[in-house]
């Protein structure tokens, strides 16, 4: 008996995060509308920022699991778009809320969620399509 338990939670602990892999974005979403609702500029303001260190931690890892994956082709002219491409995505994400935000740390801090939360869902759409044998990827 202790086996087969032993056995469980090694396979639980194994495939759980495999299984949820790639939901974070639907989550952050969810999170990210509850900000709304706090009635305080204070708690909408923290509710936002902690939206967006949360959806900048999950992009981060979309897209490091995104470079090991091309990191194992031959060609690696995709791996150096992707990098180009997320660099420039940085600077346009950075610019484009300072700009909305016009100096308002609340709005600063709700394009920045909305932002990374919308390319976060680009990412794990990529990864997904690479677990399932990359049919429809763009390369």
């Amino acid at each position: 008996m202790q086996i087969f338990l032993k056995t469980f939670f090694v396979i639980v602990l194994f495939y759980v995060p495999i299984i949820h892999a790639g939901g974070e974005s639907e989550n952050l979403e969810s999170e990210f509308a509850k900000c709304g609702e706090f009635t305080s500029y204070s708690e909408i303001e923290f509710c936002f920022s902690q939206t967006y260190s949360q959806s900048d931690k999950f992009l981060n890892r979309e897209y490091s699991q995104l470079i090991q994956y091309l990191d194992g082709l031959e060609n690696k002219i995709h791996k150096k778009r992707l990098v180009n491409t997320q660099r420039t995505w940085i600077k346009f994400r950075d610019s484009d809320c300072k700009f909305y935000s016009d100096g308002q740390a609340v709005r600063l801090n709700k394009c920045l969620s909305e932002r990374t939360i919308q390319r976060l869902k680009e990412l794990e759409s990529f990864n997904v399509n690479y677990a399932m044998g990359c049919n429809g990827c763009p390369w």
